[in-house]
């Protein structure tokens, strides 16, 4: 980036374009180079265990920079071109803080003060679905992320998140895990919101853009701390008593990656409720979840197959339009409802809607609201069906052409049934390394 210094922040480069980009070992033409202006430049480098070797290298004796690995630093100078001399300004990085590292050298050329200066940014692998969000919502569109910046976040919730999904849950087998987790990839070709989709489904729950920066929720369950009352109600609640029977299910399905089995796609216990097949006449509905995204835990990928269940058997849902005092409800939220004619007293709901309306009477703000409660996250170790003991079935490939032994011959006599005799017959057997062979010829 010519004509820039270095901007500071978590991703430096995020809203610029930059005037000149290249790959390994790429040449760079002098006459793309503005000399005479300041500097900001990002190297996105893996640096090996016994880092060596230049990273860039521009220019000769009489005028030039240089990034690269010198001994023990990790060494930026530019000037005169020369390896030392009044005309070169150099910063240095102990090159053992960055061996084994991935991440971004950042380097500026500040040609008013006659100064170089040197960063690194190091990226350390997390599973934690709410720090994936944020680096990916951060991501500059140049490397394939949507580049959005810090104060189009909201970090108080995606710090309670990262939090929640961090606190360890016991195993029955013994030991413990994160509460979530993710371990896929996000496909650079797929919109934000396929990719919010993803991630959000490692905890379960949403992800909203609301009143300019993005939240995130539904992880744990938060003790309400608004109550809509009777006098707040500026019309008419409507109520729904059920979901559409075509919206329901009993049962869920669902898959993950098992690492223990080179991550192939392994189905996980299918969990039903006989108390709900029963208030559905009888009938198994079932919900497949499919493969779920970065999910390579077993006891987790039921955890999520139970919050699916018991979130989606939630009915009561209503449409309160309230006055300004339910302005601070955010969507997401918990919320108790009094509302004593219809025996609702603290009633808790999650708001799943909320839209300002403008008109002749003033302001009001009508909340989409859907029945909740602290049990839907409760998880007990009992609960967790253990693993089969076979583990991944190892049948034989239906395309792997079979082994057949060369034929043993066995002679034996035997007595013919018209008076012929005593007679001699021949045996022939195999062997075979596929159970599903009887016969040969």
């Amino acid at each position: 980036f010519f004509g820039h210094r270095y901007p500071g922040g978590l991703t430096p480069e995020a809203g610029l374009s930059p005037d000149l980009t290249a790959q390994d070992g790429d040449t760079l033409d002098y006459t793309r180079m503005a000399l005479d202006a300041d500097l900001f430049a990002a190297f996105d480098v893996a640096f090996p265990a016994d880092p060596e070797g230049v990273i860039w290298e521009q220019g000769g004796s009489g005028y030039g920079a240089y990034l690269g690995v010198t001994g023990a630093d990790l060494v930026f100078r530019a000037g005169s071109g020369e390896v030392a001399g009044e005309e070169l300004a150099r910063a240095t990085l102990p090159v053992a803080e960055l061996a084994g590292r991935s991440g971004t050298v950042y380097v500026q050329i500040d040609m008013t003060a006659g100064a170089v200066a040197l960063w690194f940014r190091g990226r350390r692998y997390s599973t934690n679905p709410a720090l994936c969000l944020r680096d990916y919502m951060l991501t500059p569109q140049l490397r394939g992320g949507p580049g959005w910046t810090e104060e189009d976040l909201d970090d108080e919730a995606l710090i309670a998140l990262a939090n929640v999904s961090e606190e360890q849950v016991p195993l029955a087998a013994g030991g413990t895990e994160d509460r979530y987790a993710f371990n896929g990839v996000l496909d650079t070709a797929a919109t934000a919101a396929e990719n919010l989709d993803d991630l959000s489904s490692a905890w379960g729950g949403w992800w909203s853009y609301d009143r300019g920066k993005l939240a995130v929720g539904g992880a744990a369950w938060e003790d309400p701390a608004f109550t809509v009352t009777e006098d707040m109600l500026t019309g008419g609640i409507r109520v729904t008593a059920r979901r559409p029977f075509e919206d329901q299910f009993n049962t869920v399905k669902a898959q993950f990656a098992d690492p223990a089995h080179e991550h192939v796609v392994t189905d996980l216990p299918v969990l039903d409720s006989e108390t709900y097949r029963a208030a559905d006449n009888g009938e198994t509905l079932v919900m497949d979840m499919g493969e779920l995204p970065g999910e390579t835990g077993f006891a987790r990928g039921q955890r999520l197959m139970k919050l699916a269940l018991l979130k989606g058997r939630r009915q009561k849902q209503v449409v309160l339009p309230c006055s300004l005092a339910a302005w601070g409800v955010r969507l997401g939220d918990n919320i108790r409802v009094s509302i004593p004619r219809r025996g609702w007293t603290d009633k808790a709901f999650e708001v799943t809607g909320r839209t300002v309306k403008i008109g002749p009477e003033g302001v009001s703000v009508t909340l989409t609201c859907i029945e909740t409660g602290a049990a839907i996250f409760d998880w007990r170790t009992s609960e967790e069906t253990p693993k089969p003991a076979g583990g991944v079935p190892t049948l034989p490939s239906p395309t792997a052409k079979p082994r057949v032994s060369a034929p043993t011959m066995t002679e034996e006599l035997y007595e013919t049934r018209g008076g012929g005799g005593v007679k001699t017959r021949v045996r022939l057997a195999a062997t075979t390394d596929n159970p599903f062979i009887d016969a040969w010829q």
